[in-house]
């Protein structure tokens, strides 16, 4: 039987209004909930189970927590799991029993074999020792069954049922297709020096650049109430004008149920018509990322991916960017590095397509920048150093052919600071010490040229201690010394960071 605490990476599909009305009664569960609890869900659809579970996994990884996913693949293991549910493993937020399956038609029901007899062993099971179980589990217990199965809960365990703290009856969306997305094949992580406070100013060159275009629905609406007459179409259109001032104004679970609302709309209308249905999933994401349920956010912005018509829209850059994000901050290196792979497959398209495109060139080399950072986090070192010169080839052309400016400027610097981090991994000193001298070469042009904003972390102070940390290293502290008196001078002469 299937026991995981890793990623599920099968198909997600989508849910509908009333699906994800039930998901987020879950969510406030996970929420507030402390100590144990239980809850039952009951759905005619083993593909929305599946989404509960994998996000639900998703917000406990987010704390530090692991899901105890059970799966009994026969009605007999089912009907021996009992013992496991008083064993949960250490750091688990929720034991997650699944067996969405029924019996087929002509099986009798109490015969022994068949999912529903096994069911109704071992809720009796689970009734008789339902005070042993609360004495033992610290975290939530969830049965996740078919709804055929709930009245013999009902019947079988009435005391148990009578203690739970939630019961959901999640149904399928109209839109029940999956979303294929599957990273590669597992890889080894490399542990590397982490920089938590200087990092993020050197590297985060993508978020900024890939602003919304004019085309995505951020255009501000009156808010109002629908009315019954109003056009379908005209109808989500207000909705997500409405979620998206919602969101702006700090309420994203007001904006998660209008967008919800509009997406069922758009997805019942044939043909299709109204709002972007793209644009539409990607508000949503972007609303749940604002309230903290990055496991939803993720499956919708994969949606919005799939139903964009242009294959050559930059708006998916911006929505793999916000991928990647997700993934890293799971600690999921595999499917960081899928999005990226993805994220770079789709910048050369569109540079192919418009080979003139500064801003195409440019999309390329961020591209190539963050797959360089998931290869070297996976240990891929030749990889993440052929990813880097790639990018940096396209930096220098970039600055040699539309000249200096402060992101020109900065962009070959970051990449230069990149490569450096690989060459350090990989024991290349030498080549780490070049690629930082000149990063710090072009990063006091900038400063000298364009100055620094009030309140800006200095690049040039991050490479400057990463270039001292290499001298140290592989020449002795003698040789950092005047980079680290150079460091002290700007560091009293540098505005404070202002958090």
């Amino acid at each position: 039987m299937p026991e995981s605490f890793g990623r599920d990476t099968r198909p997600t599909i989508s849910l509908g209004h009333q699906a994800e009305a039930e998901w987020h009664r879950l969510r406030q569960q996970l929420d507030l909930a402390s100590g144990f609890w239980l809850g039952f869900l009951f759905s005619p659809s083993g593909a929305v189970t599946r989404v509960f579970r994998q996000r639900t996994e998703t917000i406990l990884r987010s704390r530090a927590l692991t899901l105890q996913s059970l799966e009994p693949e026969t009605p007999e293991e089912l009907e021996a799991l009992l013992p496991r549910l008083f064993e949960p493993h250490s750091n688990t937020g929720c034991v997650w029993l699944e067996a969405p399956r029924i019996d087929s038609p002509g099986t009798d029901p109490n015969a022994s074999g068949s999912w529903t007899h096994a069911w109704s062993q071992l809720l009796l099971r689970l009734n008789e020792r339902r005070d042993r179980l609360r004495r033992t589990l610290d975290c939530g217990l969830l049965l996740a069954a078919h709804s055929r199965i709930k009245p013999q809960v009902r019947d079988a365990a009435p005391d148990l049922w009578s203690v739970r703290s939630i019961v959901l009856e999640p149904i399928p969306g109209p839109l029940d297709r999956p979303i294929i997305f599957e990273p590669d094949r597992p890889r080894r992580r490399l542990e590397v020096e982490r920089q938590p406070d200087d990092r993020p100013s050197m590297v985060s060159e993508a978020s900024s650049d890939l602003a919304p275009e004019a085309s995505e629905i951020h255009e501000a609406g009156a808010i109002g109430h629908e009315t019954d007459s109003e056009n379908p179409a005209s109808l989500s259109a207000r909705l997500l004008r409405r979620a998206s001032a919602e969101l702006q104004n700090n309420r994203p679970r007001d904006a998660i149920d209008d967008a919800v609302r509009a997406i069922e709309i758009l997805d019942s209308l044939q043909p299709a018509e109204g709002p972007d249905r793209a644009n539409a999933y990607a508000l949503l994401a972007e609303a749940e990322l604002a309230d903290g349920d990055p496991g939803s956010a993720e499956g919708h912005l994969r949606q919005a991916l799939e139903l964009l018509e242009d294959p050559l829209d930059r708006r998916a850059l911006k929505w793999l960017d916000s991928l990647d994000g997700i993934a890293r901050n799971q600690g999921d290196l595999n499917t960081s590095e899928a999005v990226c792979r993805e994220w770079v497959r789709r910048s050369r398209a569109r540079l192919e397509s418009d080979p003139s495109s500064q801003q195409a060139l440019r999309d390329l080399s961020v591209s190539l920048s963050k797959l360089g950072d998931a290869q070297r986090d996976q240990g891929e070192l030749q990889q993440a150093t052929a990813a880097f010169q790639e990018s940096l080839q396209i930096r220098r052309r970039l600055l040699g052919t539309y000249g200096e400016s402060p992101q020109t400027l900065r962009d070959l610097a970051v990449c230069l600071y990149n490569l450096s981090r690989v060459y350090r991994v990989d024991d290349s000193a030498t080549r780490a010490r070049e690629a930082l001298a000149e990063a710090a070469d072009l990063e006091k042009r900038r400063a000298a040229r364009y100055g620094i904003r009030s309140g800006e972390p200095s690049g040039l102070l991050i490479v400057l201690r990463a270039l001292a940390s290499v001298l140290q290293e592989s020449e002795g502290a003698g040789a950092a010394r005047p980079i680290l008196d150079e460091i002290e001078v700007l560091e009293q002469a540098t505005p404070a960071r202002q958090d």
